[in-house]
């Protein structure tokens, strides 16, 4: 069964930790679809310092841990997070 955590992050100071809510094998990141302003936004996994992935408003991001099998822990960070503008309510969903 899957897990759900809703969480709100900016393009204030530092990128945002993604923390996992509950371990999984697969955690996705997406905008709330509700959110009335969907926002672009910057990935960079698994560390702070690594290259950007640059993300369109409505598209998700998929964390693995590899190699393939292991499963990503409660509360690891799994990536960073800051929108190119402003703020916006995403979901993290573990499973």
């Amino acid at each position: 069964m899957a897990t759900t955590d809703n969480q709100t992050y900016d393009n204030v100071g530092n990128p945002d930790a993604i923390i996992a809510p509950a371990t999984c094998h697969v955690l996705t990141l997406r905008q709330d679809p509700t959110d009335a302003t969907q926002r672009e936004y910057i990935i960079r996994a698994p560390g702070m310092g690594d290259p950007p992935f640059h993300k369109y408003p409505g598209e998700s991001t998929e964390f693995r841990k590899y190699p393939a099998g292991n499963l990503i822990q409660k509360n690891e960070v799994v990536g960073h997070i800051e929108t190119v503008g402003g703020s916006g309510d995403f979901e993290l969903i573990a499973e």
